[in-house]
């Protein structure tokens, strides 16, 4: 897998963790525990199934909680594709 991909990837698991921990403390439930390490991979869907959760409880108290998780969400999704497109393009050149 290319370099870029999993520093993305780990990017996204900081953000989903920190995500998730923001709509959990705004929801009044308990946050997960933080990644086991950087590559903890299989994690992110774990963070980001207890953000789906969990949502609509924390939009109920904070209206804005439903902004700023979509706003990160696309941001998220913009840096996965951008480092999928970037190394499928490098590949493509071999």
């Amino acid at each position: 897998m290319d370099l870029d991909v999993l520093d993305v990837l780990t990017e996204l698991l900081t953000t989903a963790d920190e995500l998730a921990e923001r709509i959990a403390e705004t929801a009044g439930v308990d946050v997960l525990a933080p990644p086991t390490t950087a590559y903890d991979y299989p994690a992110l869907g774990l963070y980001l199934a207890h953000v789906g959760e969990h949502l609509a409880a924390a939009a109920e108290i904070d209206h804005e909680a439903l902004d700023d998780a979509q706003h990160t969400v696309r941001r998220m999704r913009a840096r996965l594709e951008g480092a999928l497109g970037k190394s499928s393009t490098d590949t493509g050149s071999l």
